[in-house]
């Protein structure tokens, strides 16, 4: 079986939510006593002849965190937001109620309040230049920068440079009395899965938090508030709300990653955090010190990997390439003549293996260069050239702008035409076209498939959708083992959804 359903709800950047400092609860444990005395004769001796190892191993974690400690940071971030605020009690009960001693007063404008979120961050240089996530730093009105070597001493930071597509940023704070301890970075090419992982930092505003795990996985791909990242670290050393922009440590006291990101359905770790290797950090983090920002080459497409049944339904051989998503208007992309549908197997002469292989390569491309790419479109190789241009700060979102009627049932999908009251309904497009999904039957193949309520399908292995009752008579019984390609928009996003029924 194979699916590309898009799991919706869980991934969270580590510290996006203002967190007071000492607001959480904390519970206690068992003492430790009282677990030593659980083991028996066996298990006690056999933890008594492990001392020497264990204690071998607690020593390298001791030296990592006194000589790395020093060097890591909190970081306090004021924001303004508008003050009324469905969430917060008090500003319902003034909307509510009014506020006497502000309805005393001249009537005033929107109103505004300051609220502060709590990151970390890394000093990388002994002048004083500070490693953090844009989203802890970005659209801040002020910084305050704690170091604790040897007595807590704030600073103010200022912002030399941030990049929100790698949610990378730079500060610089000034040093009163010699220079500040700072961290050494490592070479994150070398990092293999099962490697100790040291995470530290200020999860939910708490001080300086040692957690350790291992790299749990290597360049995963994941999507944090909309926005696509590639080539991430993931382990299981805890990180929380707050770690954002603190350092991710090997055994050897180097930071290998810059902890970012955690997959959670509760908001709190999960045992699944993710960490920006250094290497791109410092690469990043260089260009944003010489510079203030990061110039990036752009195509103006959005690509997605091929799966077996993609693979096979767009006749490309083996599953390497980018299968292209969709193209932005009047972008690079659609200069060079690229469609939804086509599938990137070469850039400049050079083998493209993955989605990722393709962005790096655009990225790293020079604005208006041009660079010759090689494609399949509909079982034939084709050749384009595309015109490298910037990124722009706010890239335009790709999507396709889709055309007008009634109900049937498919697979356990109740469908219907789009247009009319049911775009409305569902809060599409005017003139958007195809067959909506309007609920899906518990244990159907259509919920097999992936298929979800609010679901506009385009096509069925590449076969355009005219109305509800011709897909549901074109597609009656399809070749479930062979593999189905769905091609869908989903809440404004074009995917994929292939099945392929187990033999």
């Amino acid at each position: 079986m194979s699916h590309n359903r898009r799991h919706e709800a869980s991934l969270h950047p580590s510290a996006r939510r203002p967190h007071p400092r000492g607001a959480s609860v904390i519970s206690r444990t068992a003492p430790a006593a009282a677990c030593f005395l659980l083991l028996g004769g066996a298990a006690a001796a056999a933890t008594t002849a492990a001392a020497p190892q264990a204690v071998a191993i607690q020593e390298s974690f001791r030296k990592v965190v006194a000589g790395v400690r020093p060097a890591v940071v909190s970081i306090d971030s004021v924001f303004r937001k508008p003050e009324a605020d469905a969430s917060d009690p008090e500003d319902l009960l003034r909307r509510l109620f009014g506020d006497p001693q502000r309805d005393q007063g001249a009537k005033r404008g929107p109103q505004t309040r300051r609220i502060t979120g709590v990151g970390s961050g890394v000093i990388t240089d002994p002048s004083g230049y500070v490693l953090t996530n844009e989203h802890v730093v970005g659209g801040a009105e002020e910084i305050r920068v704690v170091v604790r070597d040897p007595d807590e001493r704030t600073y103010r930071g200022k912002i030399v440079g941030t990049d929100p597509f790698s949610d990378l940023a730079v500060l610089k704070i000034e040093a009163r009395d010699g220079p500040f301890p700072y961290a050494s970075l490592g070479d994150s090419d070398k990092v293999q899965i099962g490697d100790w992982a040291i995470a530290v930092g200020s999860p939910f505003g708490l001080e300086q938090t040692v957690t350790v795990g291992v790299i749990s996985a290597l360049r995963q791909s994941v999507r944090v508030e909309d926005r696509d990242y590639s080539d991430f670290f993931q382990t299981d050393a805890a990180i929380n709300q707050g770690n954002s922009g603190g350092p991710l440590l090997d055994i050897d006291g180097r930071v290998i990653g810059v902890n970012t990101a955690i997959f959670s359905p509760s908001g709190v770790s999960g045992g699944i955090g993710f960490a920006i290797p250094s290497n791109q950090a410092s690469r990043i983090m260089k260009e944003l010190i010489a510079r203030g920002r990061i110039i990036r080459g752009w195509a103006g497409v959005e690509i997605v990997p091929l799966d077996d049944v993609l693979a096979s339904q767009f006749r490309v051989p083996g599953q390497e390439g980018a299968l292209v998503n969709s193209v932005v208007e009047d972008s690079p992309a659609a200069e060079a003549g690229l469609r939804r549908g086509d599938v990137i197997v070469a850039f400049n002469d050079v083998k493209i293996k993955t989605p990722g292989a393709f962005v790096k390569a655009v990225e790293q491309t020079l604005p208006g260069k041009k660079a010759a790419l090689k494609l399949i479109r509909a079982g034939k190789e084709r050749e384009a050239v595309l015109t490298v241009a910037e990124r722009p700060l706010q890239a335009a979102e790709p999507g396709p702008r889709p055309k007008a009627i009634r109900s049937s049932m498919w697979m356990g999908a109740h469908i219907q035409t789009a247009g009319g009251e049911v775009n409305e309904r569902f809060r599409l497009p005017r003139g958007a076209s195809g067959v909506i999904v309007l609920d899906v039957d518990d244990g159907s193949w259509a919920e097999e498939i992936g298929l979800q309520r609010g679901d506009l399908i385009q096509s069925l292995n590449g076969r355009q959708t005219r109305d509800a009752a011709d897909f549901a008579k074109k597609h009656a019984e399809p070749d479930l083992e062979k593999g189905v390609v769905l091609d869908v928009t989903r809440r404004g996003r074009p995917i994929y959804l292939t099945y392929r029924r187990p033999r």
